[in-house]
């Protein structure tokens, strides 16, 4: 712990509940799920930088094991409190309390949620936020906050995720009937959100955006410099004919784009939220905090009307060179900071919307209201725009490919031709060496390696590849594998824990290995790494680079089996956790039991 840092305590208790949603079009979509303090989202966690979270869950419900994931903190010496089980952990069992102890570093937009079964979806999920230590050294803009908000996107369906799942699972991809017009009542969240697309009809030129906000100064426009296309999307396709509420009911059917019918989304657990700014603030900036907590779609964000936000933080905790932007791309798991200056804009009514990744309408759950007006600025652009940052990057020393498999019928996904399943004994535990009763690829580097991975997409949906314990540079997208990379970036490319693969496609990231461990690299579509898309790095060796906690784990297996091998056997003596040492004191009980051994011989010859 850092000197003079604070220790940050929560309470968490999950709980099933019947949760009462009501979506914009005033349909009822409530059903059971499951909680995090009886809210919807869980509650905001907030620290400093250097602050010690100490977090007590309680998992209360009904005969399920829980386990919480801290989503982009790189538990950097802390990887079992990572939060998932058979990697990290042995997961909560029914009726039990554990506790995460781990540092809030670094800053930036971060989210907790389940990494057991289908209970995210469920609603286990919340914010988490990493603020500046006192005395650290801002950006000016970080100085000169007025206001800020969360807008935590997720989807949410009357059916619920184990029936989703179970029917996939029988019946394949076909048993959802197809993503187009679906028949029910699913999809678009409201008739009244059709109009004023017409802009949505073609891409448009960035290139001179009029009334673009900038950072030159607070009273300027400034107009855009010729954008490219973020993560490969290099251009956002138009509606095309207005959509029914049913799904597609005129032109193609998305291809590939989930598994599942359109969901209801919703913002901050509402269908549609107003978050209020006042443009006689002067010198201020409004920053919205973008976590894309969806579980199936990959969607894109765009504000309607003329202004686009200002960009200063994506992801991992690394401020960017403010820039404008138009829509972003926010494949599950993603985050992003940008800032609004309210006395550029009219008052009025600015929708954040919600498309599909070909730019399909889907959904308004949210609107930026200026000064309480009630005009509706409804045409946003499409552009997108690379976010580029000078940090330094070390030079790669191997490439690595890592393949995601196509889909096996009905419902089978796989990451190096292996479909993942997660090992009863966490392999933070094992180190590997026993207890591997379930198939997992896992790919094995040193500690500090730096490897070009490519990522090699062989199924035409996009999935959006999240790290844990690391970040990584992307360097190039392809939207087609067999056509290699039409661009490369090693000069500033931005820094990530999530990117999405495009479907048929392939994606060149640096990742530098300097977090010994175990760490999941997995689709977050949820469904997908339940039936087999994930694999583990291997970061190290478990006796010379794998920290030991600093407090008793426990252990979900035999102990002798843990008793066998010299890196597991520091967990025993069994599942009581007040009993099993830490390594130091386990070295401790070793040298007394010598120590002991030895005296009794001692005073046996003496004896005799």
């Amino acid at each position: 712990m850092i000197s003079g840092a604070a220790v940050v305590e929560y309470s968490l208790t999950i709980m099933d509940k019947f949760v009462d949603v009501t979506s914009a079009d005033g349909m009822n979509i409530s059903r059971y799920g499951s909680l995090v303090n009886d809210t919807l989202p869980g509650p905001i966690l907030r620290a400093k930088e250097g602050d010690q979270f100490l977090i007590y869950v309680t998992n209360n419900q009904a005969s399920r094991n829980a386990a919480i994931h801290w989503h982009g903190i790189k538990q950097t010496g802390t990887p079992y409190y990572d939060g998932v089980p058979g990697v990290a952990e042995c997961g909560i069992t029914s009726g039990s309390t554990t506790v995460y102890n781990f540092t809030a570093s670094p800053v930036g937009t971060y989210w907790y949620h389940s990494h057991e079964g289908v209970e995210y979806p469920k609603g286990q999920y919340g914010a988490l936020i990493v603020d500046p230590a006192d005395d650290a050294k801002r950006p000016e803009w970080e100085q000169n906050v007025a206001e800020e908000f969360i807008l935590l996107l997720s989807e949410w369906n009357y059916t619920s995720p184990e029936e989703e799942l179970q029917k996939l699972k029988t019946e394949g991809m076909g048993g959802m009937g197809g993503m187009g017009g679906m028949g029910g009542t699913r999809g678009l969240q409201s008739m009244n959100e059709m109009q004023g697309m017409g802009g949505m009809g073609e891409t448009q030129d960035v290139g001179g955006m009029g009334e673009t906000q900038g950072m030159g100064g607070m009273n300027e426009t400034q107009g855009m410099a010729e954008t490219q296309g973020m993560g490969g999307m290099n251009e956002t396709q138009g509606m095309g004919e207005t959509q029914g509420m049913g799904g597609m009911t005129t032109g193609e059917e998305p291809p590939d784009e989930a598994d599942v019918p359109w969901p209801y989304f919703l913002m901050n657990g509402n269908a549609s939220v107003d978050f209020n700014i006042d443009s006689s603030v002067t010198d201020k900036w409004y920053r919205f905090r973008l976590i894309c907590a969806t579980d199936n779609w990959n969607v894109n964000i765009a504000l309607g009307g003329p202004y686009s936000p200002v960009l200063v933080l994506v992801d991992a905790g690394e401020y960017l060179e403010p820039s404008p932007v138009d829509t972003l791309e926010c494949p599950i798991g993603a985050r992003y900071d940008f800032l609004l200056n309210a006395s550029l804009m009219e008052p009025g009514r600015y929708p954040i919307r919600v498309s599909d990744v070909l730019g399909n309408f889907l959904a308004t759950p949210a609107f930026v209201v200026v000064d309480h007006g009630e005009t509706l600025f409804d045409q946003p652009t499409n552009g997108m725009v690379t976010q580029n940052v000078s940090l330094p990057m070390p030079t790669a020393a191997e490439e690595i490919k890592v393949t995601i498999g196509p889909l096996v019928m009905p419902y089978s996904w796989s990451v190096n031709n292996i479909s993942a399943a997660f090992p009863t004994i966490p392999v933070y535990q094992s180190g590997g060496e026993f207890g591997m009763d379930k198939p997992i690829s896992i790919v094995k580097v040193a500690t500090n390696e730096v490897a070009d991975v490519l990522l090699i997409n062989q199924n035409n949906m996009a999935h959006p590849f999240h790290i844990h314990g690391h970040t990584f540079w992307v360097l190039g997208v392809s939207t087609n594998k067999d056509d290699g990379f039409a661009d490369m970036n090693t000069a500033n490319p931005v820094a990530r824990d999530t990117i999405n693969v495009p479907g048929g496609g392939m994606v060149k990231i640096r990742i530098q290995f300097d977090n010994p461990g175990p760490w999941l690299f997995h689709c977050h579509i949820d469904f997908h790494m339940l039936e087999g898309m994930a694999m583990v790095w291997f970061v190290g060796e478990p006796e010379v680079d794998w920290p030991l906690p600093d407090v008793p784990v426990r252990i979900c297996g035999d102990a002798e089996d843990y008793a066998a091998y010299p890196w597991s056997r520091q967990f025993i003596p069994g599942s009581d956790a007040s009993d099993i040492p830490t390594s130091d004191s386990f070295l401790r009980f070793d040298v007394r039991r010598i120590f002991v051994g030895l005296s009794i011989v001692l005073a046996f010859f003496v004896l005799i």
